[in-house]
């Protein structure tokens, strides 16, 4: 959670100011430029954060609960896990479309990215019935998911993790296409 970019409020700004007309006449895909720069830096702060926290875990306790296994697990989880926050960030930015200030939306996103995740508190000590739910919103596969498998890999979670990633990642990604489309249409019309 560190590590995501403010890539909603770069869209945003982009929206506002009018520079998004010119990026949309781009040989490149609006939403894809995004993807990429946010992809890329959020790789980098990752890196650097589970860098800088292993060192620090490994200080106070002696040592770090990372297998071999579940760290190559965890790389396509997390990868998948980004193109899902990547999907809801970017929703969260074209939202200026329609507003003036995203702020509060970002701020709710991100409060329940945190809660909803698994990262303030982990799932599994939700009641059964809400930790069953939770497990099948997107937030559970950019926060939840990953470290999971990071931390106590088992191939059965694996397989269903990655699954489940890939599925929301698609439907995550649809959403914010239309969203986009939607947004341009509504600025083309007022734009006349």
């Amino acid at each position: 959670m560190v590590s995501r970019p403010l890539t909603s409020f770069t869209i945003e700004r982009e929206i506002r100011s009018g520079e998004i007309a010119y990026l949309l006449v781009r040989p490149v895909s609006y939403m894809f430029h995004h993807c990429a720069a946010y992809l890329g830096e959020r790789v980098v702060r990752l890196v650097l954060n589970l860098a800088v926290s292993s060192v620090v875990v490994a200080a106070l306790t002696g040592r770090v609960a990372l297998s071999p296994l579940g760290l190559l697990a965890y790389i396509p989880a997390v990868a998948l896990g980004m193109l899902v926050d990547f999907a809801g960030i970017f929703m969260v930015g074209a939202a200026a479309f329609w507003m003036e200030d995203t702020a509060p939306v970002y701020w709710v996103y991100q409060r329940a990215s945190m809660l909803l995740g698994g990262m303030l508190f982990p799932l599994d000590i939700f009641p059964l019935a809400a930790a069953r739910v939770l497990r099948y919103l997107p937030f559970s596969f950019v926060v939840y998911r990953p470290a999971e498998l990071a931390v106590a890999f088992r191939p059965r979670v694996l397989a269903g993790a990655l699954a489940g990633e890939a599925g929301v990642c698609a439907a995550m990604m649809a959403v914010a296409w239309l969203v986009l489309v939607r947004g341009v249409r509504r600025l083309e019309a007022r734009a006349g």
